[in-house]
């Protein structure tokens, strides 16, 4: 299952305002999309109208559909935080960004830096397209880039009313395939734990704690429950 989720904050946020300053994404300049395959369609609203999962106006709310809504989830469904803008697909499928503004008016960008999405043979990496617009490629079926990968999502809407910012931008994730291996990870987290209990007054415990802090790092990093 394939996760794509936003990141690099500080970098995107200089990269897209200076796109809106300079009026690269002014017209409409997405390509029209290659007829999907026969892989599942999911479809990514961002809507900037609604407080996000973050409780602010700062970052979007997020919505998940998929076309067939009996899409197979590649075992990971249950671990994608749709809330904030993660998405996971299997091999084959297609991700499409749709950006829902004040008014239906400004544009929306995703960057995703792995260019796991593809349009046509290529991997553009970048995806533009006015509000209202479904923007995005399809993933390998052959060979693909399975586990989680970040993204960077844009959305300016030119209709908003301050404070609240014309700008939003967040870092979520793709995640394809099986995705970051949960089992392994939540097997190696209890055999951590009794091989600590079991070294109670052992000089190795202190290197099975040590093992055990780096396994509840792997559960950070990959925001696993």
């Amino acid at each position: 299952m394939l996760s794509l989720r936003p990141s690099r904050i500080c970098g995107v946020r200089f990269l897209f305002s200076t796109i809106v300053a300079f009026g690269i994404v002014s017209a409409p300049a997405a390509k029209a999309q290659a007829s999907a395959p026969s892989g599942t369609t999911w479809v990514v609203t961002v809507d900037v109208t609604q407080m996000g999962a973050n409780g602010d106006y700062d970052t979007p709310h997020y919505g998940v559909n998929s076309n067939p809504t009996t899409a197979p989830n590649c075992g990971t469904s249950s671990q994608i935080n749709t809330n904030r803008g993660d998405v996971g697909v299997c091999a084959g499928d297609t991700v499409y960004w749709n950006a829902k503004t004040t008014k239906g008016n400004g544009y929306i960008m995703v960057y995703e830096w792995d260019g796991v999405l593809l349009s046509g043979s290529t991997s553009p990496h970048r995806f533009y397209g006015p509000a209202g617009m479904n923007i995005g490629g399809t993933t390998a079926s052959a060979h693909p880039q399975n586990g989680g990968h970040g993204y960077a999502v844009a959305v300016y809407d030119p209709d908003r009313a301050a404070p609240q910012p014309k700008l939003v931008l967040d870092d979520p994730q793709i995640v394809i395939g099986s995705g970051v291996p949960y089992a392994l990870i939540a097997s190696m987290k209890q055999n951590c734990g009794d091989l600590s209990r079991s070294l109670e007054r052992d000089p190795q415990k202190r290197l099975a704690n040590s093992l055990c802090d780096q396994i509840d790092e792997l559960i950070r990093i990959f925001r696993l429950p």
